[in-house]
């Protein structure tokens, strides 16, 4: 085990003016300390058509919460900003995080709701001059709760370093599909876009654009699987009209595509149509059916890449509607592919997930 060290005394590799240069964290901390939060909050939002408020102390357990409201959508999103410090590995090399002391961004135990997002956004300072990346984190998987241990969320040193650089970065962590961008001021508008109209799209411009990230730190191919619990409290929402629904992580699906190359699993065609963002269109389909009544009888998350399937439309829409007695060789086709890893994560065998399909209403499962 690494052994504690006193405040200041660790050196850590940075990005800062155009270089990469290693510093000690008490000259960091002093970067840190000339970052006006506020006012980077606010030059973010400027001149955008969201209304940003910031959030009383009495309204929430962090510091540094900001309410944005999108008027047309009746949508609100909060974020919570923080600023980006060291990790403190060993690793020269290493992953950087956003160390907060409250992961719970809303008082009182509130619920999510349908019509609410929520976010971290971080904030590292890449020059003298008082310029930072941002790095806006979706917080799906975590709880609203307030929670009294240092939690953090995770970012590749490579990706600030690369933002500094090009101007924006996409990532996703693998262990929990969090996905994260980081950006520049000059490039807020995909950002605003992403955020008024609901739409990642424009955040995501193609498959070549997404790195994933290990729950390690680095970015790696390497097929490691992890999926947390299901804790209903933190995964599920209440929607407008006071139902409980799973909260989906749509970064997963970009996972499940790429994972896939972009090939239906059932028919194996590669071509469907080109979307309006230049990416060929495929459908995400969970084959433990992805709801509150079926998530109850399994103790890991259903929203995840071992249970997601990419499917061509025809046949995401075949799944869902064809009658009970032909359904059998299409859940077999599936399940075969990824047998040993649903039987060890999720404990179903082949005839369990033919019964859950014989006793659900599939047309209702997912949207086609």
């Amino acid at each position: 085990m690494v052994p504690r060290v006193e405040r200041g005394s660790r050196e850590y590799l940075n990005y800062y003016n155009g270089r990469e240069s290693v510093v000690s964290d008490a000259e960091y901390q002093t970067r840190l300390s000339r970052i006006n939060i506020d006012s980077k909050v606010r030059e973010l939002f400027r001149d955008s058509n969201l209304r940003i408020r910031r959030v009383n102390a009495g309204e929430t357990s962090s510091k540094d919460v900001y309410e944005i409201y999108n008027e047309p959508l009746d949508k609100y999103i909060y974020i919570c900003a923080h600023l980006i410090k060291n990790s403190g590995q060993d690793t020269p090399r290493k992953r950087i995080q956003i160390f907060c002391d409250y992961f719970g961004l809303i008082h009182n135990g509130q619920q999510r709701q349908e019509n609410k997002s929520y976010f971290f956004l971080g904030l590292y300072p890449i020059d003298s001059d008082g310029n930072v990346v941002y790095v806006l984190l979706d917080n799906d998987g975590y709880s609203l709760n307030p929670q009294n241990s240092y939690s953090s969320l995770w970012i590749d040193f490579e990706a600030i370093k690369a933002t500094a650089i090009n101007g924006y970065y996409f990532g996703i962590n693998k262990r929990n599909a969090n996905k994260y961008f980081s950006f520049k001021i000059n490039y807020k508008s995909i950002v605003l876009d992403a955020l008024e109209h609901d739409d990642y799209s424009s955040i995501i411009r193609n498959e070549g654009d997404i790195h994933i990230l290990e729950d390690n730190g680095s970015e790696s191919d390497d097929d490691i699987i992890f999926v947390d619990d299901y804790v209903p409290s933190r995964d599920a929402v209440v929607t407008l009209d006071g139902k409980a629904k799973i909260k989906k992580n749509s970064a997963l699906r970009e996972v499940a595509f790429m994972n896939a190359h972009y090939t239906c699993a059932l028919c194996g065609k590669e071509h469907t149509f080109i979307t309006n963002n230049d990416k060929m269109y495929f459908e995400a389909h969970h084959l433990i059916p992805c709801n509150i009544n079926v998530q109850r009888h399994f103790a890991k998350k259903l929203d995840h890449t071992v249970n997601l399937f990419c499917l061509c439309p025809e046949c995401h829409r075949k799944i869902h509607l064809i009658n009970n007695g032909e359904i059998t060789d299409l859940l077999e086709k599936l399940f075969e592919e990824r047998e040993r890893l649903l039987e060890e994560i999720y404990n179903l065998d082949l005839n369990q997930l033919i019964d859950i399909y014989t006793h659900i209403d599939r047309r209702d499962e997912e949207n086609m």
